[in-house]
């Protein structure tokens, strides 16, 4: 446990306004003694959620950002100022974790930066920073699909640095979505790719399957009309030559 980065914190929360230090609506009196465990942070219940939910919102933020979206105003929905005692006791208070140790520091620094000057809050897009010219902590959340991270640096004379990971069991509704991957988009490209040229093929093929059959039946018909031209020629002839033998049989009789 960092003796000394508790000190410095309690001292600067005493050096707090007033108004800051007062206790959070509905927290109860006595503080759970809640083990060193993936459930910790949890299980702190209501004297930790306000700020575990401002820490997952806003250590994503970037330098440009993270002060805003972090300092919220008592007066306003989403202030966690009045939880920072609670938290940081059911989080640091019997821990031999050096990890609840630095993330109580973060904590305990980041209420003090928002709310006095010469104070530092960062972001680097991964996690979320409080220090001041003493010392900085850092700590990012992460639900259990990886681990969640905090630090501690003191630019004091002992130089006391650590870096610690833990797997909580965190709800981050501020998670990034996976990008879609390069083979998958490939396959849907080819997919589609493919169904358009089955579908074009197949429009080829039915345009030229009409194309024949209406070649086939134009020359059924033409077959057909040479059939019944010849026909009609064939009995033109007869009829004629017919005619003529009945004309040459009658002159004989005259005669």
């Amino acid at each position: 446990m960092h003796v000394s980065s508790h000190l410095i914190t309690a001292v600067a929360l005493l050096a707090a306004p007033t108004i800051v230090l007062a206790g959070g609506p509905g927290q109860p009196s006595k503080i759970p003694d809640v083990s060193d465990g993936p459930d910790k942070v949890t299980l702190c219940g209501t004297q930790c959620d306000p700020i575990t939910a401002v820490m997952l919102k806003c250590q994503r933020a970037g330098n440009n950002d993270v002060r805003k979206c972090a300092c919220i105003p008592n007066s306003e929905p989403g202030a966690w100022y009045g939880y920072i005692h609670n938290c940081r006791s059911c989080l640091s208070d019997n821990s031999d974790s050096d990890f609840f140790d630095a993330m109580s520091s973060t904590l305990s620094q980041l209420m003090v930066s928002c709310t006095n000057a010469g104070g530092s809050v960062s972001s680097d897009g991964s996690q979320i920073c409080a220090g001041n010219a003493m010392f900085e902590a850092c700590t990012a959340l992460r639900d259990n699909s990886t681990n969640s991270w905090a630090s501690y640096e003191s630019f004091r004379d002992d130089k006391e640095k650590t870096n610690t990971t833990f797997v909580l069991n965190l709800d981050d509704p501020y998670k990034p979505k996976p990008a879609a991957s390069a083979s998958a988009s490939s396959s849907t490209t080819l997919t589609v790719s493919s169904s358009a040229t089955a579908t074009a093929s197949g429009g080829a093929a039915q345009a030229t399957g009409s194309g024949a059959a209406s070649g086939n039946s134009s020359a059924q018909a033409s077959n057909d009309s040479e059939t019944v031209e010849s026909s009609a020629r064939g009995v033109h002839q007869a009829g004629s030559a017919l005619g003529l033998l009945v004309a040459i049989g009658f002159g004989a009789l005259l005669l």
